[in-house]
């Protein structure tokens, strides 16, 4: 039988690996910080809290040998395993950004278009694990580890190696981990969709704040068995999203999809359908938001994008004889995101010192579910002759530009300045927009570039240092006090980038992931749109990724700006350019 060995190891040695400190504990474990004594490499080593007799090693050896052979990017690889004086011990590369436990905190409303690239991580990582005949048993955010460039790792294939055979196991040792347990899981009769309840849990949880079910251990585990889930009372989630979820949730396996990677799919096609992402109510703002409105000050005695007195429309002849291709013009619905919420409200605080009344500020938050206003509004589609655009962007930028700035230092009247949730800084020989705290914006503009751009090329190169996403804005205008219109373009350091339309409500025009996105952290990106009528397309690197066709906003001024969510972000710009067409 096993016996539970409880205590801190640190200075201890097991294997080649010396245990510097104490880094977690668990029900089923210990983790240490580790150090390989010759190679001095940092790892993770998890010691069980547990002692193995001879029976119980056999088996706890030839589990680890399966997980040590499943190599994928996201997957917390097993370097090395072992059994010492009875204790068994893993040894696994070390993830120093913590679990998403850490970074999706309890109790916060996460809107699916944020989880959505973990969770695809996460699934194709299952989906490699159950070919490989492997089911993992114990899916929640503990063990979802976050890697150098903010991918998802999963990490404890097994459930606690070598303990789930024990005769002696602690039913409150899985305390932690019940409230994720799929009901055959918890009858002893594990299979790949296990893991899929288990994600849908998981998912559930991030969307709605809080796991569906509560109480003792007994209480827990009788309504996996007996219960339906409550609904999910969340506005970022939509019908579609719920039933996905749900579907995922189903008590008997053969009624989930029909594997994890599937269920992964549903769930992106159902956030990505534009007309449903959003039910929030009229008014609806994220939590906290309200507070900041009240606390956060604007970024005083410096040029804002509005001071300038607006400028009639340019009249000049266009000098763009290329006829731009077509784009399909499909109809659709509002939607409301909870990033574009934020950036109406700190566009708002930004022009306050204008003289416009941040409390006439009020803006229309999507549809409601008994008005769904079908039809309002036309949605994007990629253009199918991306050599015509890829054409239109070497001709563009082969043009003498309207304005440049390398952006190293202050020469064209750049916010230069901090807030306590925001900054627009020269350092470095960059120019930096910072979003210091979780949920600002922060939002750049110059006094010496017009207010009245329409038809342009604007491209600049990006570098997020810290957080998670940047990118340009365009077409900023306020054309009243009850109302601001902008498109934000941007990209985030996973590789996804995004296209949002503010005009007294928001929209997203385009949410999609990207081969040309240097993804991580310290990784230049250019960045450039060409905008010309309702014609906008977007290029990443040089290289054309989508166009739409939109009239939400005609004309405006431009800016920059990083947000995060819910991280603090820092974005380096430079080499910034402006084309007039």
């Amino acid at each position: 039988m096993m016996t539970s060995l409880i205590g801190n190891r640190a200075g201890q040695r097991l294997g080649n690996y010396q245990l510097k400190r104490l880094v977690g504990r668990g029900g089923f474990a210990e983790v240490y910080l580790g150090e390989h004594v010759y190679l001095q490499t940092l790892t993770a080593v998890k010691v069980l809290s547990i002692q193995l007799t001879q029976e119980d090693q056999a088996g706890f050896l030839n589990e680890a040998r399966t997980i040590a052979h499943l190599k994928h990017p996201n997957i917390l690889s097993l370097l090395e395993f072992g059994v010492q004086e009875g204790v068994p011990f893993l040894v696994m590369d070390y993830a120093p950004h913590g679990s998403l436990r850490e970074h999706y905190r309890q109790q916060t409303n996460l809107t699916p278009i944020k989880v959505l690239p973990h969770i695809k991580q996460i699934a194709t990582a299952l989906q490699y694990a159950h070919q490989e005949h492997t089911i993992h048993r114990d899916i929640k955010p503990e063990n979802i580890l976050l890697g150098p460039n903010g991918e998802a790792l999963l990490s404890d294939f097994g459930m606690a190696l070598g303990t789930q055979s024990s005769r002696t196991q602690d039913m409150q040792e899985i305390a932690g981990t019940v409230a994720y347990m799929a009901p055959e899981l918890l009858q002893g009769r594990p299979t790949p969709a296990s893991d899929q309840y288990a994600l849908g849990i998981v998912l559930y949880e991030w969307l709605s704040g809080n796991t569906p079910f509560h109480g003792s251990f007994t209480e827990i585990a009788s309504q996996h068995l007996l219960a339906q889930p409550p609904a999910i009372q969340a506005p970022s989630v939509s019908p579609e999203v719920e039933a996905v979820i749900m579907r995922a949730l189903a008590k008997k396996p053969e009624e989930r999809f029909e594997n994890i990677l599937a269920f992964a799919e549903a769930f992106e096609q159902a956030a990505l359908e534009v007309d449903e992402t959003f039910k929030a109510a009229t008014g609806w703002m994220p939590p906290g938001v309200l507070q900041q409105i009240k606390t956060a000050p604007s970024i005083e005695r410096q040029p804002t994008l509005r001071e300038n007195t607006p400028q009639p429309a340019s009249t000049r002849p266009s000098t763009a004889h290329q006829k731009l291709p077509s784009t399909k013009i499909v109809r659709g619905r509002k939607v409301l995101s909870r990033g574009l919420g934020i950036a109406l409200i700190i566009l708002a605080l930004l022009v306050a010192t204008s003289g416009i009344a941040l409390a006439a500020f009020s803006f229309n938050a999507g549809r409601s579910n008994n008005n769904p206003q079908r039809g309002t509004q036309a949605q994007p589609q990629v253009q199918a002759n991306a050599a015509i655009w890829q054409n239109t962007y070497t001709r563009v930028t082969s043009q003498k530009p309207f304005f440049s700035d390398p952006l190293s230092r202050n020469t064209n009247g750049w916010d230069n300045a901090a807030a306590k949730t925001r900054s627009c800084l020269f350092a470095d020989g960059a120019y930096h927009a910072s979003s210091l705290t979780p949920y600002a914006l922060a939002l750049c503009g110059s006094s010496k570039l017009p207010d009245n751009l329409s038809n342009i090329g604007y491209q600049v190169q990006m570098n997020i240092l810290q957080g998670d996403e940047g990118g340009l804005v365009f077409r900023v205008t306020l054309p009243s006090s009850t109302q601001v219109r902008a498109y934000v373009f941007s990209i985030n350091r996973h590789g996804t980038y995004d296209l949002w339309v503010i005009n007294g409500h928001y929209k997203t025009l385009l949410y999609r992931s990207s081969k040309a996105i240097h993804t991580g952290l310290n990784k230049p990106n250019l960045l450039c749109v060409i905008a010309q009528g309702s014609q906008i397309a977007l290029y990443i690197n040089k290289q054309y990724v989508a166009s739409v066709i939109d009239t939400s906003a005609t004309t405006g001024a431009l800016g920059l700006f990083a947000r995060g969510l819910p991280s603090t972000t820092d974005v380096a710009f430079s080499k910034l350019t402006v084309w007039r067409l």
